[in-house]
């Protein structure tokens, strides 16, 4: 016979043992307990503990559900909480905000407006100014032989010049005139409003540009062997290796930076466009030439030969050196329609001097000499073109001097981040570079 338990039963109620082992206690005190109601007793121990267990599990998941439900309603009352305050604020907003900032749309909108009128104002003036410039070179180009010639013949010049340029003008401020293109012919002093130290400019001709940005073609259109060194802000940086200048103690650098842009809707051709007229004036003023180099330098507008061709001059302070880094910029543009009907623009910003202006630099004095230093090759071209109807490619390509191989490597990221702010500054919105 087992061994009977001896504990006393719990009394019924919470907590209270099954009825099966009440009944278990009583047959084991009673000596009536055999060895089949040992198995079957806890057969039914456990069937009772399952049932007790899948109850308990029971009640536990319907628990969850309630806190789950609960939890869910102080989420949607928060949510209408924050809706209701969000509207009364709206409510609540001061309805001179609203006009204020209508005012204020309607102030800058007439500025620009303001601003276009005036832009075009000007550019009437300097299309005249030009006009006028033209027909007194013209007169102008036989004015020494004409100092010999009786007055008469000075005289008929001057009037048909007059007629032609000035619309009846008198003979003395057609004098003046020729007198004011000979000075031009000869040069000017520039001045710098930074104080700066100045300079004497001789002026060139179109015919010289035209031979230095052939020149600088020949050169860039050769293309060394280029490794791609990485990838800057989205555009693919290729560096070639550097060169030893033929008759200088300098070394060549030269990198090229692309990218592609995605134009939705197949508007590559609008792209361009807008493109080019943003950038033009981006290379050609001063101000805005400022931003893209981070406001390092100042420029001036020496000549503006034509709407495509101008020269200006850069300066910029290095304070390790305590010199001026100075030099003669063409920024030159041409529009190029290829034989499969896509099109390119190409910018050019060329270092360009002559042998007048060497002259004159070596005749300032000495002081002046030691303060300036006067760069006299080196350029970037930047290229858009037209791949697809969906996709245009910037090319900037750059070449310079540099001391040594640490000094290439910071102009890698120097001129990186003069065509990325270039980017910022000219790239539509709607666009997607990729």
């Amino acid at each position: 016979m087992s061994v009977r338990p001896t504990t006393a039963p719990l009394r019924i109620g919470h907590g209270a043992r099954p009825l099966a082992s009440e009944s278990h206690w009583l047959l084991s005190t009673a000596g009536k307990w055999t060895e089949e109601d040992e198995k079957e007793w806890k057969r039914q121990q456990h069937r009772e503990k399952m049932v007790f267990f899948r109850r308990k599990k029971k009640e536990q998941q319907a628990e969850l559900r309630n806190l789950h439900q609960q939890l869910e309603q102080r989420l949607q009352q928060h949510l209408a909480m924050q809706r209701r305050a969000a509207a009364r604020a709206t409510r609540d907003q001061r309805p001179g905000q609203a006009e204020e900032k209508r005012s204020a749309v309607v102030h800058l909108i007439a500025e620009t407006e303001a601003l276009k009128i005036e832009n075009t104002a000007l550019r009437d003036r300097i299309d005249r100014h030009k006009t006028l410039q033209e027909s007194v070179v013209e007169a102008g180009d036989g004015l020494e032989s004409a100092a010999t010639e009786p007055t008469s013949s000075i005289s008929s010049r001057d009037g048909s010049n007059s007629d032609s340029s000035m619309s009846g003008s008198s003979l003395s401020s057609g004098s003046s005139s020729l007198s004011h293109m000979a000075s031009l012919q000869r040069g000017w002093r520039v001045h710098f409003s930074g104080g700066e130290p100045s300079f004497h400019f001789h002026p060139f001709s179109k015919e010289q540009l035209d031979a230095v940005r052939q020149g600088y073609d020949a050169k860039l259109t050769v293309s060394p062997p280029m490794e791609l060194v990485g990838n800057m802000f989205g555009w693919d940086v290729e560096r070639a290796p550097l060169v030893q200048h033929p008759s200088l103690n300098v070394l060549i650098a030269r990198v090229r930076y692309t990218r592609r842009i995605h134009c939705a809707g197949g508007s590559a051709h609008a792209t361009m466009d807008k493109l080019d007229s943003d950038s033009w004036p981006v290379l050609t003023t001063p101000e805005l030439w400022q931003r893209i180099h981070n406001n390092v330098g100042t420029s001036q507008v020496l000549q503006a030969v034509d709407e495509d061709t101008y020269v200006i001059a850069r300066n910029t302070l290095n304070p390790t050196l305590g010199v001026h880094v100075r030099y003669l910029n063409l920024v030159s543009r041409r529009r190029i329609q290829l034989p499969d009907g896509r099109r390119s623009v190409n910018y050019a910003m060329a270092v360009v001097t002559s042998d007048a202006n060497k002259r004159s630099r070596e005749a300032e004095p000495e002081a002046e000499r030691r303060r300036v230093h006067w760069v006299n090759e080196g350029g970037a071209y930047m290229t858009l073109t037209q791949i697809d109807r969906d996709t245009l490619e910037v090319v900037y390509d750059h070449c310079s001097g540099c001391m040594n191989e640490q000094h290439a490597q910071y102009c890698v990221v120097d001129w990186g981040h003069i065509v990325i702010r270039w980017e910022q500054l000219v790239t539509p919105s709607r666009t997607l570079a990729f």
